[in-house]
């Protein structure tokens, strides 16, 4: 009994080493998660709460089974797996290398975005929770900003509209650019930031017919900061018309809005395994993977012919409605697109060093338009900003937004002013 984990003479090394690399290992997950609870990256109830929770009490049964060797290795290598998986997969998010599958530092029980059958995801009312060290919080709307006030009478109201650059995915609520331009405007002005992450003017396009005036407020003016996610549909083989062939079929599972198990969320490695039980039985394909496709560096032309039909419907739609619309080009952070590669399956079929030139491309593409449409269009110069302006490839930081907002301020409140 004694010699139950192989401890004792004469040692037992098929009990003792899982017996012992369980213990290790747990040891190193118990000071991850302080570490990570001491700088606000690890609360109780999260997501990520519980994920250390399931592998710390597995490799618990590791080492407590270990005199059942076969037992143990197979808790031992699930734990591993785990924790293998969400440090590697936390550090290449960090470089810019595809999307971590570490569990979110967010309430488990409360989705940020939820499933709506024309835009595949719309951000979940009255959300609050922190989402990687970000405090992220919906109104009843589910639009990201503070609660609106119950009047708003006198006050000329303007709906920003864009994917995650304009939710702006990397900041807090109170810094969003959104909000530093309401701050520039003043309070004779009423913001509201309609920006939903991944979404491009083909979700844009219904925004504006359908949702524009879903506070009960209607817009004077509308925002447009665009591009990005239209790009990233370049040379997809048979594009449709709506992109709903790969960009749709993708934001279900950027906005995390396909129906799966709640264990889901705090295993990175059922992440990875659950898609393959999906494609068997699931009746909304995934999108589809072009790994195996060579990247173009030219512009796609049938692309192009869709993003300008867009624009133009946009503006259509807000000219019926007595809306002006103001259409601004995607920036992004250039000291990051040097990789003569594809990186990431966000943009699957351009080079990284290839994107500035389709960002270039395409916002002349929207001053273009813009000119044709009656509409105004806003292109910064890229020289402008620079690596501090941003906590990422392309997301602003709160030096970002500032600028960003201050430059684009005088052009809107001429256009918007009554």
């Amino acid at each position: 009994m004694n010699n139950i984990y192989g401890l004792a003479r004469p040692y037992n090394f098929n009990k003792a080493i899982p017996f012992l690399l369980s213990l290790l290992l747990l040891l190193f997950t118990v000071l991850l998660g302080i570490l990570l609870a001491a700088t606000g990256r690890l609360t109780i109830g999260t997501s990520r709460w519980y994920f250390f929770i399931y592998v710390g009490v597995t490799l618990l049964l590791a080492a407590g089974f270990s005199f059942y060797p076969k037992l143990a290795w197979c808790l031992f290598t699930v734990a591993f797996l785990e924790v293998s998986l969400s440090a590697s997969t936390y550090v290449f998010e960090k470089v810019h290398i595809g999307k971590t599958l570490f569990p979110k530092n967010s309430p488990s029980t409360q989705a940020q975005f939820m499933y709506h059958p024309l835009l595949q995801g719309v951000p979940t009312p009255n959300f609050e929770g922190v989402v990687d060290g970000v405090l992220i919080k919906h109104n009843k709307y589910g639009l990201r900003g503070a609660t609106l006030p119950s009047r708003a009478d006198n006050k000329i109201v303007i709906a920003a509209v864009g994917g995650s650059t304009t939710y702006d995915i990397g900041l807090p609520s109170g810094s969003t650019w959104p909000e530093m331009l309401q701050n520039d405007l003043g309070n004779k002005y009423l913001v509201l930031n309609f920006g939903v992450p991944g979404y491009s003017t083909s979700e844009h396009v219904i925004q504006t017919a359908f949702y524009l005036e879903k506070t009960g407020l209607k817009p004077s003016c509308a925002i447009y900061f665009i591009g990005a996610n239209d790009i990233r549909n370049s040379h997809i083989p048979h594009l449709d018309e709506a992109y709903a062939n790969f960009h749709l079929l993708s934001q279900l599972g950027n906005l995390q809005t396909r129906k799966q198990i709640e264990a889901i969320q705090i295993s990175p490695l059922l992440k990875i395994l659950y898609p393959t039980a999906q494609r068997l039985f699931d009746t909304v394909p995934l999108p589809p993977d072009y790994k195996s496709f060579s990247p173009s560096a030219e512009i796609d032309k049938r692309l192009e012919v869709i993003y300008r039909r867009n624009i133009r419907s946009i503006a259509a739609i807000n000219n019926a409605n007595g809306i002006k619309s103001i259409f601004i080009g995607q920036l992004l952070n250039r000291i990051d697109f040097k990789a003569d590669k594809v990186t990431g399956s966000w943009v699957p079929l351009i080079k990284e060093k290839d994107i500035p030139a389709a960002y270039d491309y395409f916002n002349g593409v929207l001053l273009d338009e813009s000119r044709k449409t009656d509409s105004t269009a806003i292109i910064l110069r890229a020289t402008d900003f620079d690596d501090s302006d941003f906590v990422d490839s392309i997301h602003f930081s709160k030096k970002g937004t500032i600028k960003f907002a201050s430059e684009i301020a005088p052009k809107v409140s001429a256009v918007c002013g009554l």
